[in-house]
């Protein structure tokens, strides 16, 4: 009788043994494998989605650039300039590269797609000169999520700037002209060189940029931009400097 029993009692500790190892098999079958993107703090991460095999935590934790501002502006004979004002929160990242979008709200239809980088803590200012008139002058900007970020111990503002630079008017075109000095050890493929003009408040009421290509390192070029005359205050004006290092990869997120 008390082998029976404990016969018994074997057998009822290995069904149970069985049953859970059926069971434990089932969840792991039926719970899906931890993942970056879940929410939750599992695999060999280091905060929720991030660190480990994911992506950094300084990177996940950045705070998107943002478009602050958005002008179209008469260039006159028929054309206008869109200004953006976009602003990078971040002193440690900037953006290698992000694609965004220009949109007219009346139809939804894209005006402009193109792609910028920005610095850490940057503000900037893109502009797109001289295009087809608007009906409307409100516009709406959109900036792909996804953007390449890279840190500023590689991605830091390039000691580039102007020198020499003037400002006059003929009555019909204002013309601004200088020197745009390259003072790394690196060359740039393209300097974008931008002109805001001001009224006497303050008030951006003229746009327009040149390029200049493959400036060589410590080198000096010249550049002219001109601008339909609109009234501007000239010693308001403001120059900002795009250049992008080179050979930056980035990383996706």
């Amino acid at each position: 009788m008390k082998n029976r029993l404990l016969k018994q009692f074997l057998y009822g500790i290995f069904y149970l043994i069985i049953l859970g190892l059926i069971g434990y098999g089932g969840y792991n079958i039926a719970s899906p494998a931890p993942s970056c993107f879940d929410n939750k703090l599992n695999g060999l991460e280091e905060n929720i989605d991030c660190g480990g095999s994911c992506i950094a935590c300084s990177i996940k934790n950045l705070s998107d650039i943002k478009v602050v501002e958005a002008l179209v502006l008469d260039s006159g004979n028929q054309k206008s300039s869109i200004v953006l004002r976009i602003e990078n929160p971040n002193s440690t990242y900037g953006v290698v590269n992000f694609k965004y979008s220009i949109k007219d709200p009346s139809n939804d239809k894209n005006i402009i797609e193109n792609e910028s980088f920005i610095y850490p803590s940057e503000i900037k200012y893109i502009i797109h000169p001289a295009i087809d008139k608007f009906i409307s002058d409100q516009i709406s900007v959109v900036v792909n999520r996804e953007k390449l970020w890279e840190s500023r111990n590689n991605f830091s503002l390039p000691k580039v700037g102007t020198i020499q630079v003037t400002h006059s008017t003929d009555g019909q075109f204002i013309k601004t002209n200088g020197l745009v000095s390259n003072n790394e050890t690196n060359p740039f493929p393209e300097i974008i060189i931008n002109a805001l003009y001001y009224n006497e408040v303050n008030t951006i009421i003229g746009a327009s940029r040149t390029i200049i290509f493959d400036v060589l390192s410590f080198e000096q070029r010249r550049f002219d931009i001109t601008h339909p005359d609109v009234g501007a205050d000239l010693s308001k004006t403001r120059i900002f400097i795009e250049a992008k290092r080179p050979n930056i990869q980035g990383i996706l997120y």
